[in-house]
């Protein structure tokens, strides 16, 4: 086993549905209309048989293709109802990931005192899931935050402690962007 995997106590969404949220997964890269249909799938399946956790997750995986296409008030709306049914369904992760998507959404549309709660909430959900592995993108949205608010010298601190959380997941790849000077 890796020694950087994580070994989630999660709850999980139901086999039929982790099944149609992995395709949708797949999809994402390479057509967002075929990855929308597995989420819709999955979350309808999910519905259907009562799975709160993979209702929430499919309710996530629909904000992120509606953030990626550009679509911020459609992932905004999704990520919301993804963050409460993960709430009710005690699923910190998926609440976590929609909290943080939430904080994004925020940044981008300028409203940083938003984002910074929403990214700060995130970052505690995610420490009481107990899986660090993702609190290294949330630390580095904060930073960015800081940085939009002119707050530079927290940006910093916060950008460094992006870089530790990261680390141990084998993720150098801000390290090394942050170590390239001209």
């Amino acid at each position: 086993m890796d020694s950087n995997a994580v070994v989630s106590t999660e709850p999980g969404a139901s086999p039929a549905v982790r099944e149609l949220l992995d395709q949708a997964a797949r999809a994402q890269g390479d057509d967002t209309s075929e990855a929308r249909q597995f989420a819709l799938q999955a979350r309808v399946r999910a519905r259907a048989d009562g799975d709160r956790v993979g209702e929430a997750e499919a309710l996530y995986r629909l904000a992120s293709l509606a953030h990626f296409e550009g679509d911020p008030e459609d992932a905004f709306g999704l990520a919301m109802e993804a963050s409460e049914v993960a709430a009710r369904a005690d699923a910190k992760l998926v609440e976590a990931w929609a909290v943080h998507l939430l904080g994004i959404v925020h940044y981008q549309a300028s409203n940083f005192s938003e984002a910074l709660d929403h990214c700060l909430r995130a970052l505690d959900v995610y420490q009481a899931s107990g899986d660090e592995s993702d609190i290294g993108n949330v630390l580095n949205t904060i930073a960015a935050v800081y940085h939009s608010m002119g707050d530079n010298d927290r940006a910093i601190i916060t950008y460094e402690q992006a870089l530790a959380a990261a680390e141990p997941f084998g993720r150098s790849w801000a390290r090394r962007r942050w170590d390239r000077r001209p």
